[in-house]
């Protein structure tokens, strides 16, 4: 999940039926599904962890596999909230969840002016459409405020074109840099976003298998399995290479298990009835991504005070530690702690000063996408269930 993406999580309550889901596919889409899945077995047979990650632990210090099994349990809710379709939060209920390629062009815009471009961006809505309605299918992303919200951030940087953050190798979280279309980073943050993905797909397994004993050779009961399996493959895929966390058959599905986690699933139902959020950075259109608690524009208005009041705090503290006895080894350190944390709020104000604007740039967008999305939406609306 985001970098700065752990929040307090609340309580959640049982979960509800799944969405309705799609027939199984038939003719030549079978045929092609088929064949990628003779792929995908001999690919799941190596269901091993790169190099790469170093730790297989979630922010609180929990290995994998007793990070998945905490999820949703009492308890855990403050870290590992449970997984539940957006309609079961509120929200305003679609049908059907799956977008159509006009529909998703209608969203999602080209903004530039090059004939080029313009083909790029229309053949990666053509690409990506399937891989986006599978996603949505899979984690339950069935309201017009949960598929306006991920569009909104998703869509936010060239229709989908960056999928891995650019210039991040030196970052302190390297190599496991920003990717997927809300871009994941940490070594912590990808493990926990994994754990629900997989997590998602034995649900949809056991479904599948509750189905096909209650009535053998249920189309619904085979999507199930084939999302299950799409879920499989898209974990094992990244435990391999984190890598394949910006191929685009897995980025939105992995970005939606950190949508999940961050509660931004949950935190879409109060958006119910507004057509027009601000995307101010501290709001539930987008606080989920940012963890911010004042809006980008606040920050950016303070960041030249606070900065003033960090460098007064660094030269007070050099001051006191040149005056301080050399014998004084327990006294210098903590002297030398106190610079090194004012030499860090002058950075972060001045990476406020630098990236805040960017912020507010990218929220008009944020707001321009999601006003178009739910405009699209809202007229496949369908009444929630009593």
């Amino acid at each position: 999940m985001p970098e700065h993406a752990e929040r307090e999580l609340e309580a959640a309550a049982p979960a509800p039926p799944a969405p309705s889901l799609a027939p199984a596919p038939t003719g030549v889409l079978a045929l092609q599904r088929s064949a990628g899945n003779r792929a995908v077995v001999a690919m799941l047979a190596r269901d091993t962890w790169s190099k790469d990650y170093r730790t297989r632990k979630s922010r609180q210090g929990l290995s994998y596999e007793d990070y998945k099994k905490a999820i949703g349990t009492k308890g855990a809710e403050k870290y590992a909230p449970e997984i539940k379709a957006a309609s079961a939060w509120g929200g305003t209920p679609l049908s059907p969840v799956a977008l159509t390629r006009a529909e998703l062009g209608a969203i999602v815009l080209y903004e530039g002016t090059d004939a080029a471009g313009r083909a790029a961006h229309e053949k990666r809505l053509d690409d990506y459409l399937s891989f986006i309605n599978d996603s949505f299918e899979a984690m339950g992303i069935d309201t017009v405020e949960a598929q306006s919200s991920f569009l909104a951030h998703a869509a936010e940087s060239g229709s989908f074109a960056q999928m891995t953050e650019q210039g991040a190798d030196k970052r302190p979280y390297a190599p496991f840099i920003g990717r997927g279309p809300i871009q994941v980073t940490w070594e912590a943050g990808y493990i926990q976003a994994l754990a629900y993905v997989e997590l998602r797909g034995e649900q949809l397994e056991a479904e599948a298998v509750d189905l096909e004993t209650k009535t053998p050779g249920s189309p619904q009961a085979v999507r199930k399995r084939e999302l299950a399996a799409l879920a499989k493959e898209a974990t094992t895929a990244i435990k391999g290479d984190i890598k394949e966390a910006a191929n685009p058959k897995y980025a939105f599905l992995f970005s939606l298990g950190a949508m999940e986690l961050t509660r931004g699933v949950k935190r879409s139902a109060n958006l119910k009835g507004i057509s027009s959020p601000a995307f101010a950075g501290n709001r539930d259109e987008d606080q989920w991504v940012t963890n911010f608690t004042e809006s980008f524009q606040d920050t950016l208005d303070k960041a030249p005070a606070r900065k003033a009041e960090a460098e007064a705090r660094l030269k007070a503290a050099e001051a006191e530690l040149a005056a301080a006895p050399a014998e004084d080894a327990a006294g210098r350190k903590a002297i030398e702690k106190r610079i090194k944390a004012a030499q860090g709020a002058i950075r972060m104000q001045e990476g406020a000063m630098r990236d805040m604007p960017s912020a507010l740039r990218g929220a008009k967008v944020k707001k321009g996408i999601y006003e178009r999305a739910y405009k699209e939406l809202s007229k496949k609306a369908r009444p929630a269930s009593p």
